[in-house]
């Protein structure tokens, strides 16, 4: 660790102590609790959160025996939930299934949130899920074939940004991978927005969701990847804000968009954490890995 963080992020957490809902944006989301995986891929579990117990699958450990790599990967999208998307790799232009991570030889747990398919609590967009995130690396680490030295987080689209706003209040874990977040709360609309916005405290409430604000609490090395034709302008801010933290490194592959990066750029990535033994983690990643 590179010394104390300055934890501002925490600060303005401490200061609006707790998010006041006043409604649920999602429309037409089931909330039956996630569909039995395959057995022979995952275990559907729950693990420990501040607002109880959450519904996560974990994949089978890996071949071999002994401890092993994990990646706690946040789905993108606003449900809060896992589902059956999980079970089966998409296309290669949109495979939102996290499989590259197992398929790799990787543990890999994706964990719901709070409000999601059969959990407790209510959907908070960003705030309370972030605690539930940090609880799920927490639970990982405790796992008998998990290495825990050698707990990464990843995320896509709204998980993306869910894994800044984690690498921002925690450094439990290695290294962090953040596919297409966004920079600010507000880019989501303020139709997803479950507070009140003529609140008091509504300006408390967007900066303690918006990641670009505080990359100067990350103390882990934090890899941010959004396709040129995705949303670059994000990215790009991320990286403005990000300059004066050297452990915050964006990459934006020409050719790419919000999706078709996602795939191709976790393959590669998978491999660099099987290789990544050092001291300090390392997960090299340029444009030219996804060739031309």
């Amino acid at each position: 660790m590179a010394g104390p963080p300055k934890a501002l992020l925490r600060a303005v957490r401490e200061k609006l102590k707790t998010t006041t809902i006043v409604g649920d944006p999602r429309k037409n989301e089931t909330m039956a609790p996630p569909p039995p995986p395959p057995p022979e891929m995952f275990d559907l579990v729950k693990y420990k959160a501040p607002v109880g117990e959450l519904y996560a699958y974990v994949s089978k450990p890996p071949a071999g025996g002994g401890r092993k790599p994990c990646m706690v990967w946040a789905t993108g999208g606003f449900s809060n939930g896992i589902d059956e998307g999980h079970f089966k790799p998409g296309p290669k232009t949109n495979d939102q299934s996290a499989a590259a991570w197992r398929e790799a030889g990787l543990v890999l747990f994706l964990p719901s949130f709070r409000g999601g398919r059969g959990n407790p609590g209510r959907f908070e967009e960003l705030y309370g899920e972030v605690d539930d995130f940090i609880a799920a690396i927490q639970h990982v680490r405790t796992l008998p074939f998990v290495d825990p030295d050698r707990v990464y987080i990843g995320g896509h689209s709204t998980g993306g940004t869910l894994v800044l706003l984690a690498a921002e209040l925690t450094d439990d874990f290695r290294a962090a991978i953040a596919f297409g977040p966004i920079h600010e709360i507000g880019g989501y609309g303020a139709e997803i927005m479950p507070f009140d916005p003529t609140a008091e405290n509504v300006r408390l409430e967007i900066a303690a969701r918006s990641p670009s604000l505080w990359l100067t609490d990350i103390r882990r090395p934090t890899l941010v990847i959004e396709g040129a034709q995705g949303n670059a302008p994000a990215a790009e801010t991320i990286a403005f804000r990000g300059r004066t933290n050297p452990l915050v490194r964006v990459v934006v592959p020409p050719g790419k968009d919000h999706f078709t990066v996602l795939r191709p750029a976790s393959d590669v990535l998978a491999k660099r954490i099987l290789e990544d033994k050092g001291t300090v983690a390392s997960l090299p990643f340029e444009t030219t890995d996804l060739g031309p």
